[in-house]
């Protein structure tokens, strides 16, 4: 036999006779314990866990509290926003303390009307109140030809709001009428005022406070139309209500003011801190 054939015969026996160790091995006991051991354990899904959920719903109570009793006291101070219409528009804001806090024009004419006064801010209401009525006498926006002033006060704050009113119907008479005898109040409106509203009232150099006064007027008669009421003065258009048998309106909610914004913010986060306690995984 040659030693080729040898060879080969020798091959063919080894591969046939040989026991095949691998899969002796894997058929083993030691060798399956051995791979369960090399399996990751499956996760557990946690239970419901009480330290946990009450701890959670510990800082949810301190969070609540913080923003009941803390966060008001960084809020910015109460003010009222005080309107006052002689045909320049004037707005203010008044502290509690009763200091004017900003002074600003609502039209040109009242722009105009406060570029001729300064140190007006920070100083206190009733000064305020005394150097824009004078002023508005020797400029002949009140005369006994045109002795009536418009005006309104709106705030978050209804005590606020209340005491300015009062002092207003109080101080404005008192300083007006040893000039001007015949002077009168107008109580407007100003509350719930929407951006259309505002828009066309700045379009046509009025307030809204005047406005809503010739809408008044509008509903009753079509002798007139809205530009043409715009020109006139604010006595000249309580005549017209006179003629008319018309009261004064006060129509819509009072607007939001920061405060009452801060109110909803604060409860818009109380409601998703409570829903997160509800389902957050615990």
């Amino acid at each position: 036999m040659s030693d080729k054939k040898m060879e080969k015969k020798l091959r063919h026996y080894a591969k046939e006779e040989t026991p095949d160790v691998k899969e002796r091995i894997k058929a083993s006991s030691v060798y399956r314990d051995f791979m369960d051991k090399r399996q990751p354990e499956p996760k557990k899904t946690p239970g419901f866990n009480w330290n946990r959920r009450l701890a959670f719903g510990g800082t949810l109570a301190l969070l609540i509290l913080a923003f009941v009793f803390v966060f008001p006291l960084f809020q910015a101070e109460a003010s009222s926003t005080v309107y006052m219409d002689i045909n320049p528009s004037l707005r203010l804001e008044v502290g509690e303390d009763d200091f004017v806090k900003r002074l600003d024009g609502e039209n040109q004419d009242g722009e105009d009307f406060l570029e001729g006064l300064s140190n007006l801010r920070n100083q206190p209401f009733d000064d305020v109140i005394d150097i824009l009525v004078e002023e508005a006498i020797d400029r002949g926006y009140l005369s006994e030809d045109n002795p009536y002033l418009m005006f309104d006060v709106i705030s978050d704050n209804e005590d606020l709001q209340a005491r300015h009113l009062a002092k207003m119907e109080e101080r404005l008479p008192e300083v007006a009428q040893d000039r001007v005898p015949n002077f009168a109040l107008m109580r407007g409106s100003s509350e719930g005022v929407g951006e259309e509203e505002r828009e066309r009232a700045q379009q046509h150099g009025i307030s809204v406070m005047k406005s809503r006064i010739i809408d008044a007027i509008l509903e009753e008669t079509d002798d007139y139309d809205y530009e043409t009421l715009s020109e006139y003065s604010v006595g000249q258009l309580r005549d017209l209500m006179d003629d008319y048998d018309i009261s004064p309106k006060r129509p819509g909610p009072p607007q939001d003011t920061p405060r009452s914004g801060c109110k909803k913010q604060l409860a818009r986060a109380v409601f998703f801190l409570c829903k997160l306690f509800v389902w957050v995984d615990v």
